[in-house]
């Protein structure tokens, strides 16, 4: 089924009839992607569109087939990022806010339609039709624990058990100059590095994820500064996920940690990484490459001092990798070094983010 806008008039808000979103962006972004390689005939030709819609509250799908003002599609909503494929070649894509390109154009289409109508009321249809999703699998086991202080004591106690400060790294001896640590920093072997930009099976349809193994040690010759050495590269199980969203459940944290017993090499759960499917150029409305969400899942999840978010943005045949840490409550963007076969480290050029 195709995505459409349904359209009412009038005071009374009778049904006019529908739109393909398809075919609004199409017009809408016309100027632009001739601009930009796409061509009058070209976008005649078009075979597929593909269109990621994106809403700030996900809980606005429940009602978005309710009719509402069309001055309510704003970019107050959310984003939307559009794919523009001829033959099954990308030949134009872009980041927009909902309200910049559907808001004007569904405007501007109306206004052609009726220019004495002064009332129109649109709503969304078949948003989940041919959405690839991987729903959140039930937690087998699970039990809630409420931790409010109005509810009566519990039967047992919580508490962080402290975790045995680990060995600096003497990074001098790893190649790298102590001068261009940042507060947390990343260091990868050659062979993670190459298999998250050139092996590790990511779907172009939705949002992949999984975990870090290594160990977070202080920097010898810079007291204050971390490194994250990232050993292996694990994706998550039992995850759920969407063209927009990658979700953890408990179960996955429960078989990462039955890897790293198995593996048995001293590691430690480092962090954790996803993908975004599109370009790292993409506005999202944040400082980083991170979405809210994202960073959320972040600070909340991952807390211990030093643990690291990847992010992989994928676009077309192209891979970015770019690493975050939590820095005085913010996620700052970490240095990335990638190891050699004589285990010596080299800062990462731009090679390293494109495949």
């Amino acid at each position: 089924m195709r995505a459409e806008i349904e359209l009412y008039k009038g005071l009374r808000l009778a049904y006019f009839g529908s739109l393909s979103i398809s075919m609004l962006l199409t017009e809408a972004l016309r100027g632009e992607a001739a601009d930009d390689i796409l061509s009058q005939n070209s976008l005649a030709g078009i075979r597929r569109t593909e269109i990621l819609l994106h809403f700030h509250d996900p809980r606005y799908l429940e009602s978005a087939g309710q009719p509402r003002p069309i001055s309510e599609l704003s970019d107050s909503l959310g984003w939307l990022h559009v794919q523009f494929k001829v033959g099954g070649k990308l030949v134009h894509e872009g980041h927009y806010g909902i309200g910049e390109v559907m808001g004007a154009a569904l405007t501007e289409t109306l206004r052609r339609i009726d220019p004495d109508e002064q009332e129109w009321e649109f709503a969304f249809r078949n948003l989940d039709g041919g959405v690839d999703l991987r729903p959140v699998p039930d937690v087998v086991g699970a039990v809630d624990v409420d931790l409010g202080v109005d509810r009566r004591p519990l039967p047992f106690t919580i508490q962080q058990v402290e975790t045995p400060a680990a060995e600096g790294v003497a990074l001098a001896e790893l190649g790298i100059d102590p001068a261009l640590l940042r507060p947390v920093n990343v260091l990868v072997t050659g062979e993670v590095g190459n298999f998250m930009l050139k092996r590790l099976p990511l779907s172009e349809r939705i949002e992949e994820g999984g975990f870090f193994l290594g160990r977070i040690r202080p920097a010898k010759e810079s007291p204050g500064r971390q490194v994250a050495q990232i050993t292996h590269v694990t994706p998550a199980s039992r995850a759920g996920a969407s063209a927009v969203h990658f979700t953890f459940t408990p179960d996955s944290f429960k078989d990462v940690n039955q890897i790293l017993d198995e593996r048995d090499e001293g590691e430690e759960l480092v962090g954790w990484y996803h993908t975004h499917l599109f370009a790292a150029t993409a506005d999202i409305g944040t400082v980083s490459g991170l979405s809210t969400t994202d960073i959320n899942t972040h600070l909340a999840t991952f807390r211990r001092s030093g643990q690291v978010a990847g992010l992989i943005n994928l676009s077309g045949h192209h891979r970015m990798l770019r690493f975050y840490s939590e820095v005085s409550g913010e996620m700052e963007e970490c240095p990335l070094w990638i190891g050699d076969e004589r285990g010596r480290y080299r800062a990462a050029g731009t090679e390293l983010g494109r495949r």
